[in-house]
Order: structure tokens, then sequence, then C-alpha cells
């Protein structure tokens, strides 16, 4: 009578294999390295909290979630070997991070040719729907839970000429893919908001002269100072501004808000302003999230709370579209984010309605982002008005009223 059970069971055995199997997702961050790692780390402890999270509600389908992570660190040149392996001997449903947009531009084109969706967390050079997302390929497989230079730079302009009535503004960069992307993206928007910088100013490599900076600035006038480039150069003019008789309010990129910049600025950093998408602030939900990421990642916090948050919401979305899919094929993976149906829930930015389309791969518009600050050393809400609404989920708007005149 046993021989019959036994056999079963070896019949059974594979099947019951195939349906325990883990669905895989893989992570590539910039965990090592130069430049600073803030970016890195903020994702893969968001990454890890999200798979610890959901396996305790039974994974993706019913099967449980493995991360499985890859460190470039810091290094682009090695993002194509790396999403390479992922796919083929790791065999991913989906690959998300990547902490500078060089990386995303190396592993956009890998993950195109196979087939597998993209989903980025931290880049955010607008050279990436000029190559690689809608509408430069309307069959584009990369998608972005993250905010564009031009989307970062239409909610600061926003705040500075709408809210702040500044118009005189100094706009500085260095030489780096960042400065010189970050510049041109600013100029093209000041151009449709028909304004001017007052002064346009190159950092080269190395040492500044501090003192001729700051009179170049002052004699052009300028009752603002703009500066993209790596956080290293924004600390030094920080810093400049600060020692200075010029004291002119600050402004830059989400990049300021990481340990890339305030452990160089210090006390410099006070005051300096950054669009972001998320902060930790008030709400239930905001709580939760931090208590569940320390819980996940050894008691520490996130060096980059806003990049955290896009991560986790990147594997909300990912979640809903594999649950709306009923399949982790990743060509209905894509399928299925490009038409959502119904909130996205449990994330921490918004409930996405329909964050993608077949023709629009970014998840995060101006209208999501909020002004923060330095203020005694931690980053806070510029504007009561935004920190008062932190509870409330922000829908995905296009531009402003004020910005669209």
């Amino acid at each position: 009578m046993l021989l019959p059970c036994v056999l079963a069971a070896m019949t059974l055995s594979p099947l019951a294999a195939a349906q325990e199997a883990k669905i895989r997702i893989g992570l590539i961050a910039s965990l090592s390295g130069k430049p600073d790692t803030a970016a890195g780390e903020s994702m893969r402890g968001a990454a890890r909290t999200f798979v610890l999270e959901i396996n305790r509600q039974g994974g993706f389908l019913g099967r449980q979630v493995e991360l499985v992570e890859k460190d470039d660190q810091s290094n682009a040149g090695q993002t194509s070997v790396l999403t390479r392996e992922l796919i083929e001997k790791d065999k991913v449903v989906a690959v998300i991070g990547l902490s500078d947009t060089a990386s995303a531009m190396q592993a956009a084109p890998v993950c195109q040719e196979a087939r597998i969706p993209l989903l980025l967390t931290a880049a955010s050079g607008n050279v990436l729907p000029q190559s690689w997302m809608p509408p430069a390929l309307p069959d584009s497989f990369v998608f972005r839970v993250a905010a564009s230079d031009s989307v970062q730079q239409e909610a600061l302009l926003h705040d500075i000429l709408d809210k702040r009535k500044i118009t005189a503004i100094a706009l500085l960069h260095d030489q780096s893919p960042e400065g010189l992307a970050g510049k041109e993206s600013l100029l093209n928007e000041m151009t449709r908001r028909h304004v001017q910088p007052v002064v346009t100013v190159s950092l080269g490599q190395g040492p500044h002269d501090g003192s001729a900076l700051l009179r170049q600035i002052n004699s052009a006038g300028a009752r603002m100072v703009l500066v993209y480039g790596k956080p290293a150069t924004a600390a030094m003019v920080a810093d400049q501004l600060q020692r200075s008789r010029f004291v002119l309010p600050m402004a830059g990129s989400a990049a300021l808000a990481t340990r890339s910049f305030t452990s160089l600025a210090r006390d410099s950093a006070e005051g300096v302003r950054m669009p972001l998408s998320y902060l930790e602030h008030d709400s239930a939900r905001s709580k939760q999230f931090t208590q569940s990421y320390q819980q996940s990642n050894g008691g520490r916090s996130a060096p980059a709370a806003a990049i955290a948050a896009q991560t986790y919401d990147a594997l909300q979305i990912l979640r809903a579209a594999v649950q709306q899919a009923q399949t982790t094929e990743p060509e209905k993976i894509r399928d299925a984010l490009e038409d959502l149906q119904g909130e996205v829930q449990g994330t921490l930015i918004s409930r996405y309605q329909k964050p993608f389309s077949r023709y629009e791969h970014d998840a995060i518009s101006a209208g999501m982002l909020v002004i923060a600050e330095f203020w005694r050393g931690q980053v806070r809400f510029s504007y009561r008005e935004d920190a008062a609404a932190a509870v409330e989920f922000r829908a995905r708007k296009g531009r402003t009223e004020e910005t669209a005149k």
C-alpha cells in the first residue's frame, strides 16, 4: 500500500517545487566606491523592507519574492554586465534601482533587448525619455518612479519665480554629466518661463577662487543661486556663500537632500532648498514605513528618504502589475504596468492611478513634489501648507496653472 503513495508523492513533487519557486527581482545600486552611496543604500534598504513585508503577506501570486542585489561599485561601466547577469543567470522578472543616469543608460538597452521591465528609482536625467522611454520607443520596457530633471526644475522655478518672486538668478554648474545636463534642462525651462539667468558660471574641476566667484555673482545683481552638478560642488558653493557678506538663498536638485551633500556642507547647508517627492512626516503611514525600514536594516534610517520612498513605491506598483497580469511573464507585466486598473495601495508618495501609459513612463510629475529645506541639520517642509497636506496622497498633475503661463 505504501508504493502508490510514494509514487504519487514523486509525481507531485515537481509541481509543488514549481509552485514554491521564488519570484526574483533584481536590484542594481551603487553600494561601494565613489561618490557617496546614500542613494544605493536607500534603494537597497527600501527594497529589503518591501520584500520582507510582501513575503509576510504571501508574496506575489502565492509565491515568495527574492531580492537579487548587485553592487555596480559606482562604476557605470559595470552596469550592463550586471544587468545581463540578473536576466540570464538569475532569471529575474524585473530590474529596479540604478543610482544615477549614467548607470541607467547602460541598463536600459539590456532590459529593452531582453524585454524585461526596468523600474528606475533615482536616475533623473532627461536623456532617458529621449533615448529609451516613450515617445522615443513606444514599445519601451523602461519605467521611472523618480522626478526627472525637468520635473524638478519646474517645481523649483514655481517656488522661486511664483512664490518667492525672485527673477535675478545665478546659475552655477560643474562639468560633470549631472551639471551639464542640469544646466541645459534648466535653461530650457527658464526659456519656457520667459526668464534667463543674470549670470551662468561654469565651475571647473579642482579648487575654485571663491572670492572671484562671489564678486561675479554679486556684480550681476543675482538674488538667488541655483547649483547643478556633483554634491561636492554644491557644498563648496554653499560654504562660500555662508562665509561671504553676499548672503544669497541657494537651491538645487533633489540630490542635495542626501548625505553626499550634507556630510560636506555641514552648517553651510542651512536654508538650502530642493524639490522632493517625499520626506518623513507625522502621518501614520510615514511613521510605519520609517519603523519598518529601520527594523529591516539593523536600526538604520534611510540616508535619502525620497529615494527610499520611490523605490518602495516602484515595488508596490510592480506588485500591482503582477497581480493584475496574474503571471510573472515579463511582457505581460509590462503591459499591466502601462494599464493599471484602480489605485495602487500601500504606497508612500501617491496611490498612483494609472502611473504609466503606453506613451508615458514617468510616474512622478511636478505637482507631486514639495519644496524642502535644511533647518538645524534636518530636512523639513519649506511651507506649512505642504506639511499640513503631507498626510494626503499627491495625485499626478500636469504643469501648474502658474507655470503654464
